[in-house]
């Protein structure tokens, strides 16, 4: 009995030191929300929440984001696998980076509000992982395949949310970023999880944008073929196994099965972008529309005799990404 006791005892300890962790975590993101909303930052604060809330009506899904700047583009889950809140995820905060307010590169935003959305699709992820299974069973030996698949699934699921939320925006978005790096290496995130190949991930939004946009083909071309020439100049640093992990049902899966699950409003963008709609004209859309804008910056506003007329995708080099 008195075992009993104690072992109760310690497990009520164990609860409220991690609830207390939490509650520090979330008043030291707080402190810097705060000391960093009352300097010149501001804006770029004001900027990000404002996108989060369009976001959130997106996908329809509504966690409490304190944004923050500190070292690039993160979703820090505050309170992951507290008791208290069922083993959910209900509080982030937004990692921003330091390097400037750089407004084409919001549609990151929408990969990073993606983690939160997973929470609301435990279905979606054990479908994933009994495919992966399957495949592992004729695909490795130990296992290996199967477990590094499993823990790309989120990062996948983010990317094509990304790209629903955003088009064409994200897909340039991604791929002026991830030019900077390598492309072919198996990574790991900060929290040691295995991330995808950015080559692989490329291959996905651009293989989901092709089908769901394909009259804005153009606007996704030119930086298409830069980046296959980025690999083509990384082509020897390529793993020797990165073809076995290159899978095409797994893929397949991914572009089926996530854009069914999730609510977005992919086709309406689009078709604002096509008619050339004012963002300010649609304030659901208004912050995603100025983004296609900085991305596409030749898509025609609406004026009089330019209705309906198709956006032009050309734009000027930036020398600044490449």
């Amino acid at each position: 009995m008195t075992d009993s006791l104690y072992e109760n005892y310690v497990r009520a300890v164990g609860r409220l030191a991690r609830e207390l962790h939490v509650l520090e975590t979330e008043a030291v993101y707080l402190d810097l929300y705060q000391h960093q909303s009352t300097g010149h930052r501001s804006p770029q604060l004001e900027h990000a929440a404002e996108v989060c809330e369009e976001l959130k009506r997106v996908f329809d899904v509504d966690p409490m984001v304190i944004p923050v700047i500190q070292n690039g583009y993160a979703f820090d889950p505050i309170d992951e696998e507290l008791p208290s809140t069922g083993g959910k995820e209900l509080n982030y905060a937004l990692i921003l980076p330091r390097e400037g307010d750089d407004r084409r590169y919001d549609p990151f935003l929408a990969h990073e509000m993606a983690h939160a959305l997973l929470d609301e699709h435990p279905r979606l992820r054990s479908r994933f992982r009994r495919e992966v299974n399957e495949r592992d069973e004729t695909v490795s030996r130990d296992g290996e395949f199967g477990k590094t698949w499993t823990s790309w699934f989120e990062e996948f699921f983010c990317d094509i949310c990304g790209l629903l939320a955003y088009g064409p925006a994200y897909y340039c978005a991604v791929v002026r970023r991830l030019s900077r790096y390598g492309s072919f290496e198996f990574e790991r995130g900060e929290d040691g999880d295995p991330h995808p190949p950015d080559a692989l991930r490329v291959d996905v939004i651009r293989e989901l944008a092709e089908r769901e946009f394909p009259n804005l083909a153009d606007c996704i071309r030119d930086d298409a073929i830069a980046y296959d020439r980025h690999l083509d100049a990384l082509e020897t640093e390529k793993p020797p196994d990165y073809d076995t992990y290159d899978d095409d049902d797994l893929v397949r899966f991914l572009l089926d099965e996530v854009p069914d699950v999730i609510d977005h409003d992919l086709d309406a963008l689009i078709s604002d972008i096509e008619d050339g709609v004012d963002p300010a004209d649609r304030p659901e859309r208004q912050h995603r529309l100025e983004a296609n804008r900085e991305w596409v910056p030749s898509y025609p506003l609406r004026t009089a005799g330019n209705e309906g007329s198709t956006p032009s995708c050309d734009r000027v080099a930036d020398s600044s990404l490449a």
